[in-house]
């Protein structure tokens, strides 16, 4: 039986939270330009829900807005969404591939865990936090690209990435929590800046570390330092 097919109408600026969930009849959902924000939890649970197009007036994907859309293979995100909240599309195991565009700065902890059949992630050149857990255990890409905005790793938030073979952290980076990498069978080596802070199990035991000088690091990391020292009450010395 063909599911249910929704268009929203062109009114609506906001789609509430939790307004859709559950209904899981609903094959396909038309978001009219209109819409500027999707709520938490707004289609969570409907599991014949197969693909979502996301229009470019949308800024925001609220926290588990898809979570365990079990049928979702395809997602367009809008280019102008700036943030996508924790779990917004976790557990969604039939997912193909993810584009995250250039609009985004900040992907919520557990955005995409559990999503085990990505092949292609690519991440825009905007995002500046990588949230806890965020792809934790999409074991199917092996091509992960970060961009020269990355400030934070969150802690275990490519837990389980297995088939990611090599890393290049960027000079921006300030810290990489601890099991970011781990459980990340098949990675071998990664490249990282001197001055990038990360717990001694972020990577497995296995990967080489290659640690590289970078003078934009260091100039980030001492301005950050004298900042956190300013905020204390405590004479900034770099």
């Amino acid at each position: 039986m063909e599911g249910m097919k929704i268009a929203i109408s062109n009114t609506v600026e906001a789609i509430n939270d939790g307004e859709f969930a559950g209904k899981d009849t609903i094959a396909s959902i038309e978001i009219p330009a209109s819409v500027k924000s999707i709520g938490k939890g707004a289609f969570a649970g409907c599991s014949s829900l197969r693909d979502v197009y996301i229009p470019s007036s949308v800024t925001d994907i609220g926290d588990y807005a898809f979570l365990d859309c079990s049928g979702l293979a395809n997602i367009h995100l809008g280019v102008s969404v700036n943030r996508i909240g924790p779990q917004a599309f976790a557990g969604c195991p039939s997912l193909e591939m993810v584009h995250i565009p250039d609009s985004v700065v900040e992907i919520g902890d557990y955005a995409f865990a559990d999503c085990s059949i990505i092949a292609h992630l690519h991440l825009g050149r905007s995002v500046r936090r990588i949230g806890e857990g965020a792809f934790t255990w999409c074991a199917n890409f092996s091509d992960l690209v970060f961009p020269p905005s990355l400030e934070e790793i969150g802690v275990e938030a490519f837990l389980g990435c297995m088939s990611i073979t090599r890393l290049r952290i960027p000079d921006h980076v300030l810290r990489i929590g601890y099991a970011a990498f781990g459980e990340c069978r098949d990675l071998k080596s990664c490249e990282i800046p001197e001055s990038v802070e990360f717990h001694q199990t972020a990577f497995p035991r296995w990967c080489q570390i290659e640690r590289v000088a970078s003078a934009e690091g260091k100039l980030l990391r001492a301005k950050q330092i004298s900042e956190e020292r300013s905020h204390h009450g405590v004479d900034a010395v770099v």
